[in-house]
């Protein structure tokens, strides 16, 4: 697994867990990857990916990857970040507008560790993201506050996190509404506009 995450996305090893079979076509140079053209078809059986984009590795992971000339197809993954479950689906076109465009969900996740990795002031690929896709998560919580039945529609759009049509329950009330974060180097930023209902002062605060 790690030789071939290594050929799409520069990290990995051959020592990462792991297995993936299936048939890959590489055509053009090896030393540049703006010359080089993959195709192909390959499952992952539990493959390690190591951290280029999360705080964490992400662990277990099966699911197949379709590979051709505008990018790649994600088809039903299933994998693990720090513990957490989640199963994602999605197309990457390095060449489109958004480049990512993906479904996200999770029976619980600690969002922190679906954020990218912290020292990201070098991480060029951040800078140009732009993604757009639906995530749903039943329990989950993010630092002190916690919540049930998370969902949202998610925008990226160099470092800037759009949150639309969000609803969530927690303590025993509701959080509605449209918000963004801005996920600078130096610190980050948010500006929300929610509608609350029944939820305790003390929970929401966090």
């Amino acid at each position: 697994a790690g030789a071939v995450s290594r050929i799409l996305f520069s990290v990995g090893s051959p020592q990462d867990p792991g297995t993936i079979r299936g048939s890959i076509r590489y055509q053009g140079s090896l030393a540049s990857a703006g010359e080089r053209e993959l195709t192909g078809s390959l499952e992952l059986i539990g493959a390690q990916l190591s951290r280029p984009f999360l705080r964490q590795p992400i662990r277990e992971l099966s699911g197949k990857i379709i590979l051709d000339k505008r990018g790649i197809d994600f088809q039903a993954l299933r994998g693990r970040v720090s513990g957490y479950a989640f199963d994602f689906s999605g197309q990457w076109r390095p060449a489109g507008k958004p480049q990512l465009t993906f479904s996200l969900t999770s029976a619980e996740m600690d969002i922190a560790h679906l954020l990218p990795e912290a020292d990201t002031e070098t991480v060029d690929w951040y800078d140009r993201l732009q993604a757009k896709g639906k995530i749903a998560i039943n329990m989950g919580k993010y630092e002190g506050f916690e919540f049930s039945n998370l969902r949202s529609d998610l925008t990226i759009d160099r470092r800037h996190w759009h949150l639309d049509n969000f609803s969530a329950r927690s303590h025993g009330g509701s959080v509605l509404g449209d918000g963004v974060i801005v996920d600078l180097p130096v610190g980050s930023s948010f500006s929300v506009q929610p509608r609350i209902q029944g939820v305790p002062m003390q929970g929401f605060l966090k």
